[in-house]
């Protein structure tokens, strides 16, 4: 049998690993390379449209998003932080959004300028907000009960839960009722003990009858608590000695705490609320609505940790400490103050005085010259005398007598490879204590006293026995972010680079970091402008994109997308700018406002620019629905109508929306965008462009296409290409159009534009063209319901003349 022979010339072009080249004439393009796109990203394979975003989680975030961050805590859930320009601060895991902003706060000078920079230490995140001092939210500790039933009518609902174990060994250690335990449970005041049974113990309590219930008036929360018949009363009298025979049983809660309910369902039971009633085995609140039985269990427990903020109070010399009782100590200050500096309940830091009384202790009184402070175990020595030590807030941060109040630009944590982890924060803005005035210390950096995994630094004050210190930096300009890479810590201001390296040292007053000067023209655009990957940090300054791999910086968009890139940045939003990793993807997401962004939109992110580090490949311009702050998360998935669960073997970003009361952002999930106004049916326009085709080896040559087979598949949600018979509903078309023009300068004229279904028995865009010595391929589509894959184009054509 003879064989079929085509006549016709025929090419295939590969679309593998495809670079977004905008800089670049069309004429000069590499094989990998295209000038024309929007929505559309690379991969090995192929060039591809984008996936959708997807609003996650069950409610709206209360307020208008500035900021999102994410990250595992203790209990071993992904939680999702947010900032909004109200000033208030909220985490959700699941369904409810928890108010956790500082009992400072709201905060009055938030809004979509506030840059706000960020810091992970294990399970406890810190953050700067350019404001006020740095801040960090305490992992939750606190006891948190398994719901056992739910029932709400009459305006009052009803948490059931099984009653906790008695107490252990305990003891009276007071004539005025106070006792000892030893099973730790987290006490409060105003909580309610049950005791019950015949003492037979070498302890006595004055007018005890078998049971009795009592409050708790005073406890150090884990190992002691003073009893009174009556809640905030006398405390009763008793006689040291055990308690042999007697059951001490407690209720979880106390009337007018504030408790957490989480995960029951009926939903309506969550919340935040103030207890009514307490007992052993349960607690009330008051709730409109008749709801009940409960039908899923959840959690119930005190209110989440509100976020803590370092203080600006100056540490205050101690002229003496006095012996008040076995569990209270006064504190004389060396000058009186102007108000009291503590109240009942805070928590101070005493140091430099010996290691008896150096520590951290609960504030029971203060006044303008004394601090009383409780000491359960008492202190085992007495005070030295010579006025020796400083009181301190518990979390300290403005060390400075001349500074009434500081803050800093930019925060983030060094992990140093000699003494630890550190805080370092720059840029500082002090209030003058004389004066009142203003005074900014734009290069100015300090940081903190070393600390350990999931904690905190009590103090950023410099001593003989902490590494804290503070010093300026030769940059040019105001700096405004650092990063570190191979154990050193670099710093950027808009012009400049200096580098952080450790240093040995012999006594614990020397200096631990080394500062030089590493780059003059390196810097950053503004905080938040980069990312780090498996082994480089990218940036992005007012030059290029760049990478840096600890010893060099390397432009990436020069001649490729940087004229562009700067071009189509709104040069009012500049300080908008921010730089993502987006680690599932390989690449890196700078967030930007175009110029021709929505105005109503107030500058907001419309835009997203990625560049793929494993394939050095840039992708065309992705829109994204003002998006004000991402960060990576694992991808989350509903697991029934009020809550959301994660894939912990997935990886995607997140964004917030700088939008009143809107959902988180999944990006890169499903098939269309978040609905709008402008696009009501969330639909995805998908553009890839090749110009300036060159098929013929001699320039002068023209041809005449025939046939172009663009080889396109669908491909799901999880990016594998589908199977047209299992699931017809994900195959789509795409629209292929062919140009052709004379010369790479002139503009191509249409030839054919065709919609092509991707499981077609005839895959031929089929033509008849005038002779074009280039071409240009456009593939594009418009849907909410699919995606598409092109892997290659091939052209069969014939070649008509030769002009010479």
């Amino acid at each position: 049998m003879a064989q079929i022979r085509n006549p016709l010339d025929e090419v295939r072009i590969p679309f593998a690993k495809m670079s977004f080249t905008p800089d670049v004439p069309s004429s000069a393009l590499g094989a990998n390379e295209y000038n024309v796109g929007k929505n559309v990203e690379t991969d090995v394979r192929g060039i591809r449209s984008m996936a959708g975003d997807e609003e996650i989680l069950a409610l709206p975030c209360p307020g208008t998003p500035t900021y999102i961050s994410g990250g595992f805590r203790l209990d071993d859930r992904f939680w999702t932080i947010v900032a909004t320009t109200e000033g208030k601060w909220y985490a959700c895991r699941s369904y409810f959004w928890f108010d956790i902003t500082p009992v400072t706060g709201p905060f009055t000078t938030y809004s979509q300028t506030t840059n706000i920079t960020e810091a992970w230490n294990g399970t406890i995140p810190f953050f700067n907000d350019e404001e006020n001092p740095p801040m960090f939210w305490p992992e939750d500790n606190a006891l948190r009960l398994v719901t056992t039933s739910a029932s709400a009518s009459a305006g009052t609902a009803t948490i059931g839960f099984a009653q906790q174990p008695a107490f252990q060994d305990v003891a009276i250690i007071s004539t005025t009722g106070t006792f000892s335990y030893t099973s730790r449970e987290q006490l409060k005041v105003g909580q309610k003990v049950t005791v019950s049974g015949t003492l037979t113990g070498t302890g006595t309590i004055t007018g005890y009858s078998n049971p009795t219930t009592y409050y708790i008036v005073a406890t150090n929360g884990v190992s002691t608590f003073q009893l009174s018949l009556t809640n905030g009363g006398a405390p009763i009298t008793t006689t040291g000695g055990t308690t042999l025979g007697l059951t001490f049983i407690y209720a979880p809660f106390y009337v007018g705490e504030i408790i957490q309910v989480t995960g029951v369902v009926p939903v309506q039971f969550q919340g935040t609320f103030v207890a009514t009633a307490a007992t052993t085995t349960s607690v009330s609140y008051a709730l409109v609505g008749t709801y009940g039985p409960q039908t899923v269990s959840g959690l119930v427990g005190p209110e989440l940790p509100r976020m803590v903020m370092y203080s600006n109070q100056v540490p205050l010399g101690i002229n003496n400490i006095t012996y008040v009782s076995n569990t209270e100590y006064q504190i004389q200050l060396d000058q009186a103050q102007l108000a009291a500096p503590f109240t009942a309940g805070d928590m101070i830091n005493i140091t430099f005085v010996n290691r008896y009384f150096d520590g951290v202790y609960q504030v029971t009184s203060a006044t303008t010259s004394t601090i009383n402070f409780y000491a359960p175990n008492g202190i085992g020595s007495v005070y030295p005398g010579n006025s020796v030590g400083t009181v301190a807030p518990k979390y300290s941060w403005n060390y400075n007598p001349n500074w009434s109040a500081v803050h800093a630009g930019w925060m983030r944590m060094y992990n140093t490879p000699n003494v630890g982890s550190i805080l370092v924060a720059g840029n500082l803005t002090a209030t003058n204590a004389r004066t009142g005035q203003i005074e900014s210390y734009p290069i100015t950096v300090q940081w903190s006293q070393n600390f350990g995994l999931e904690d905190a630094p009590l103090t950023w004050t410099p001593t003989i026995t902490n590494v804290a210190n503070q010093l300026e930096v030769p940059l040019r300009g105001a700096s405004l972010d650092a990063f570190p890479c191979n154990g050193q810590l670099f710093l950027c201001s808009y012009w400049d680079t200096v580098v952080f390296s450790p240093i040995n040292y012999t006594t614990t007053s020397a200096p631990i970091l080394g500062v030089r000067l590493f780059n003059q023209g390196r810097g950053l655009l503004t905080a938040n402008c980069w990312a780090n990957t498996d082994k480089m940090i990218y940036g992005i300054d007012a030059r290029d994109i760049w990478s840096f791999d600890g010893t060099q910086f390397v432009g990436l968009g020069n001649q490729r997308v940087k004229n562009w890139f700067y071009d189509a940045l709104d040069p009012a939003y500049t300080d908008r700018v921010f730089m993502e990793i987006n680690s599932q993807r390989n690449q890196i997401e700078i967030y930007y406002t175009s110029k021709d962004a929505d105005p109503a939109d107030l500058g907001v992110p419309n835009k997203m620019i990625s560049y793929r580090y494993d394939l050095d490949a840039w992708n065309s311009p992705r829109d994204v629905s003002q998006a004000t702050m991402a960060c990576e998360s694992p991808v989350r998935s509903a697991t029934s109508a009020f809550s959301w669960g994660y894939d912990a073997a997935s990886r995607t970003v997140i964004y917030a929306r700088g939008v009143t009361d809107s959902k988180i952002v999944q990006k890169d999930q499903g098939y269309s965008f978040i609905t709008s106004e402008a696009n009501p049916d969330g639909n995805i326009e998908s553009q890839f462009r090749r110009d300036n085709i060159k098929l013929l080896p001699n320039y002068s040559g023209k041809l005449m296409v025939h046939r172009l087979l663009p080889e396109i598949n669908n491909i799901a949600n999880s990016e594998l290409v589908v199977n047209p018979v299992t699931n017809p509903e994900l195959v789509g078309t795409v629209d292929v159009k062919v140009e052709g023009a004379g010369s790479v300068g002139a503009a191509p004229a249409q030839t054919t534009a065709l919609t092509l279904s991707t499981n077609t028995e005839y895959p031929w865009v089929q033509m008849n063209q005038n002779a074009h010595r280039v071409n240009s391929l456009e593939l594009s589509n418009t849907s909410n319901s699919t995606m598409w894959i092109c892997s290659a184009s091939t052209w069969q054509y014939t070649q008509t003349e030769d002009d010479r």
